[in-house]
């Protein structure tokens, strides 16, 4: 048996997390409260399941059930999925809760296995262990709390693995057999007394009784006949409506087919032309690239690599000149007056009217309001820009079917295709059924020796039976031991490939690896866009409700139609503040034209300063023309500015082509910024490159489409027995392309055939259930139909029930006697077996200190040697050395308990607390040897062994796991 992986939907701190297991050794490794040890109880329960039958809880289930309760959850489940070694994958659910939800399923076959496994009151994977939910705990589920609680009492380890040893191995051990007996006897002899109801007093009863019931049984006779020709026809017309109700059912699937194919073409199409844009969008970025190395070429080759120079001289003269001119300008211009005089200002000022009444201008309020929408409209705006762009028309057939699945089954399918080396049998308990078998058949051939031959040839059947199956075992042992690699392998490795033929995805582990990363890729994608959905639709309601707040106080101030739109509303408002505002310009014209008066009383003093400032900077100007040109002959002040201005030009023109010469090279050095011209080269290739990479890409995806509508087309015209008379009408246009859209007509048309199954399956259903209760009636009239034969027989039975009695009395107590020595001999075989099962890697572990052990046949109990030869108890040892001991022992039992056919995985809680560096690396080393013939999962939190784990594990057979700190909420 190999535990796939397991999903603790709700326990402990763990919600829907699943936790992969490698197929050899998986060494899970994390700090406190990580979850370790609730995984580790997550595995045993997802296997084994809880005891559901009657009674109160234990002591040890109401501790598992505090500590393991769901902490947010009322729901307590967990899963696993197990793939035996018979082939099969199976998936055991476990409702913890007790509510009925427990069931273990065939994967591949889809049914309900529960009924191989149930023990007591749920599904027990370990039974197809051999084992149960205690005897697995106790043998290959170990834990530290486990080991030290154990120790720490008198006998305690022995106390668990002497119920593992009496419980594993077989549904019943000699002591249940023995208490059996002691029960049958009392139910089925009885202590003779005269009112008991045993089997002696209830044969006499029976002689009476057998004459009346042979008239009603021949009239019972006859009314059952009638009861079998109705039951029949009643099933004959149930079976024709379950194959109408198939034949609906086929209908529908090939519609459901043909839609798929559809959908699958349309999405081909429209990835082909996305990426035929993609394509003519990088020309452009061709030659834009181009276009930069050819102004860097340019550039370089005007300035060969060195910097212009600028202009030295005649500054001087320069700054003469702007000052110069400088004072010319800062000379005001001499206002001419016109306009009102002051008679007419004082009139004006007479007729100003009134301030008005209302806003004159826009409120802070409403101000801020606005401000507001704006900055959440830009936001949504802005957010818009930014949205996460997800491909929802996946074009890989591959990655949609691995969607379509899930990763983790992607990675599951992938790790199904290793195979595993045969696992060698055990012996062992057909020993123990040999001895078992010859002690009945002595007791058998005693019976018949003294004259009790009905219960001795009850006991020798079996035996019979046992012996020709022992004959065809020994006769088939070659060939089962040879042939058993390839049937181990064959099936594993078929399933795994068909199933990833059903499933359209490759049976090739590395792309299905590949697979399962771009499928969590793109769910990763969905999930980016799901936040961004969430986060747009909170900044489209802010926005909502600034435009809310605004109209609110836009209608406070007198503007409250609701028909207009909240930007019309505000520019109404700020039209009528302008408008008011305006008024109260008017207004505050009083205080102007009072000025205004003064002010043209000033203006003309002004005036005679103007010409003053006028007169001066004229001088500087003659000045400044003798500096630039002593010949000139200008006099006048419009002679004297154009000979400046003339200067000037020619000056500018030599600073504009210094300007131009500084922006050519400021233009190369911005091209060269983090680049050279051989950079630029190459980005001109990648992006040619680019652009030859996405054509091939476009025309994959036309190609791809081409053949997604070669698929719809073969959909379309297959299935001919089973589809409507309308899909035959779509099929004729299989070929040309307005085919693709009648994918709603295909939808109309499977909603109908759905609609018919759904019908078809009802009338299939009522027509069962009646005849299930007419066959249900006659089963049970059938189990109450008294015999004719047996009510003649019932005297003669009656006669002969107290020698048989007697004769079982005798039979039970000789077999009881066998048994007890068969019980003897199995301690005494089982013994051995597991000493050298030890031995063969004790030395390993405790570094030579110890070679040799020993194992009581009764208690189990563990003695070991060393080169010195002196034995000593195992649990007198240090504490660290009797748990590696008692754990090999309990490595030993799960071997040699289990089943042959299966192989017991190990489920380990750090087991290396105790250790020492190199015992801890001993350890580990056993269990990575250990891993090639069987599962071995290690929980632990020390640093050597996860740097031991990060070094040795190579992550094709095994895996390392690490776990994070579990949130506290």
């Amino acid at each position: 048996m190999r535990i796939e992986s397991v999903t603790a939907h709700a326990f402990g701190p763990l919600a829907e997390r699943t936790l992969a297991l490698a197929p050899g050794l998986t060494v899970i490794a994390g700090a406190n409260e990580s979850g370790k040890s609730s995984w580790h109880a997550a595995i045993h329960a997802a296997l084994c399941g809880r005891r559901r039958g009657r009674g109160a809880a234990t002591v040890a289930e109401r501790r598992f059930a505090e500590q393991h309760k769901p902490w947010h959850d009322e729901d307590w489940r967990v899963s696993a999925v197990v793939v035996l070694d018979d082939g099969r994958r199976i998936e055991l659910c476990q409702d913890l809760g007790g509510r009925g939800g427990c069931r273990a399923v065939d994967v591949r076959q889809g049914a309900d296995v529960s009924a191989e496994v149930m023990f007591e009151g749920a599904p027990d994977g370990s039974r197809w262990l051999g084992l149960d939910r205690k005897s697995f705990a106790a043998t290959a589920c170990v834990n530290q709390a486990e080991l030290l609680g154990v120790l720490g009492a008198a006998d305690g380890l022995q106390e668990h693995l002497q119920r593992a040893a009496a419980t594993a191995g077989a549904d019943a051990t000699a002591v249940a057999a023995l208490e059996r007996l002691e029960t049958f006897q009392g139910d089925h002899v009885g202590a003779g007394l005269a009112n008991s109801t045993k089997p002696l007093q209830v044969a006499k009863y029976r002689l009476k009784q057998a004459k009346r019931d042979l008239a009603h049984a021949v009239t019972a006779h006859e009314k059952y006949l009638d009861l079998v020709v109705e039951a029949e026809e009643r099933r004959a017309a149930a079976d024709t409506a379950a194959e109408a109700a198939e034949r609906a059912d086929a209908a529908a699937t090939a519609l459901d087919g043909l839609l798929t194919a559809t959908r699958a073409h349309t999405a081909a199409v429209r990835k082909a032309v996305r990426s035929r844009e993609k394509a003519d969008d990088q020309v452009a970025e061709v030659a834009r690239a181009e276009q930069r190395l050819a102004r860097v070429h340019e550039l370089d080759e005007r300035f060969g690599g060195v910097a212009p120079a600028g202009l030295v001289a005649q500054e001087e003269a320069t700054r003469i000149v702007h000052a110069a001119l400088a004072a010319w300008r800062a000379v005001p211009k001499a206002r001419k007056l016109t306009g009102s005089t002051a008679a007419e200002l004082r009139q004006e000022l007479a007729a100003v009217p009134e301030p008005p009444l209302g806003d004159t201008e826009v409120k802070p309020r409403i101000r801020e309001l606005a401000l507001a929408r704006e900055r959440a409209l830009a936001v949504v705006a802005a957010h818009e820009g930014h949205r996460p762009m997800v491909d929802e028309q996946i074009g890989d057939v591959r990655l949609t079917a691995a969607l379509a699945v899930g990763p983790a089954a992607v990675r599951e399918l992938a790790a199904a295709l290793d195979t595993s080396p045969p696992v060698p049998p055990k012996p062992l308990r057909r020993n123990a059924l040999t001895l078992a078998t010859g002690a009945v058949a002595v007791a058998g051939l005693l019976l018949i020796l003294i004259g009790g031959w009905l219960p001795g040839l009850v006991l020798l059947t079996p035996v019979l039976f046992v012996g020709i199956l022992r004959l065809v075992e020994s006769a088939t042992a070659e060939s089962a031991a040879s042939g058993q690699h390839d049937r181990r392998e064959g099936p594993v490795t078929a399933e795994a490939a068909d199933r990833c033929a059903t499933l359209a995805l490759p049976a090739e582990p590395l792309v299905l690896q590949e697979l399962a990363t771009r499928a969590e890729r793109q769910i990763s994608l969905r999930s980016a866009r799901a936040v961004w959905d969430e986060h747009q639709r909170q900044y489209a309601e802010k926005a909502t409700r600034q435009t809310e707040e605004l109209r609110i106080a836009l209608a406070a101030k007198g503007y409250p139609e609701p028909e207009l739109d909240v930007g019309e509303l505000l520019a109404l408002y700020e039209r009528s503040c302008a408008v008011a505002a305006r008024q109260a310009a008017m207004a505050a014209q009083k205080d102007v034209l009072t000025g205004a008066i003064a002010e043209r009383e000033r203006a003309e003093e002004t005036t005679v300063e103007v010409e003053r400032l006028r007169a001066k900077a004229l001088g500087l100007i003659r000045e400044a023309v003798v500096v630039v040109d002593r010949n000139s002959t200008a006099t006048t002040a419009p002679e004297l500015l154009a000979a400046l201005d003339e200067w000037q030009r020619g000056w500018e023109d030599q600073l504009r082509v210094v300007a131009e010469e500084r922006d050519a090279w400021t233009e190369l050095t911005s091209l060269l910024t983090d680049t050279t011209r051989d950079g630029l080269a190459a980005d001109v290739v990648a992006a040619r490159e680019e652009h030859a990479a996405l054509v091939a890409e476009a025309d994959q995806d036309e190609r791809d489409s081409a053949t997604a509508l070669a698929d719809r087309d073969a959909v379309a015209v297959r299935d001919t027995t089973t589809r409507p008379a309308r899909l035959d009408e779509l099929a004729d246009g299989v070929g040309r392309e307005p085919l693709t859209t009648d994918a709603a007509e295909v939808e109309v048309l499977l909603a109908e055939a759905r609609a018919v199954v759904a019908t078809a399956r009802t009338e299939a259903k009522r027509v069962a259930s009646a005849a299930d209760e007419l066959c249900g009636a006659l089963a049970e009239r059938g189990r109450a139909l008294p015999g004719v034969p047996e009510a003649e027989e019932a005297l003669a039975t009656a006669q002969a029930a107290l020698a048989d009695v007697t004769s079982l009395a005798t039979t039970l107590t000789l077999t009881r006697k066998f048994l007890a020595a068969a019980q003897e001999s199995v301690h005494q075989d089982i013994a051995p077996t597991l000493a050298t099962t030890l031995c063969d890697h004790l030395g390993e572990i405790t570094g030579g200190r110890y070679t040799d052990a020993a194992v009581d046949p009764t208690t189990l109990k563990v003695t070991v040697r060393g080169p010195s030869g002196q034995w000593r108890p195992a649990a007198n040892l240090s504490l660290g050395t009797a748990e590696q001991v008692y754990l090999l022992l309990r490595f030993a039992l799960a071997e040699h308990l289990t089943v042959p056919g299966e192989t017991c995985p190990l489920l380990l809680d750090d087991i290396t607390v105790q250790a020492d560096d190199n015992r801890t690396t001993a350890i580990l080393d056993l269990l990575l040897a250990l891993s090639a013939h069987r599962q071995v999962v290690l929980f632990a939190q020390e640093s050597a062994v996860l740097t031991w784990a990060r070094t040795r594990l190579d992550g094709d057979r095994d895996a390392l796991r690490e776990l994070t700190p579990i949130p506290v909420e």
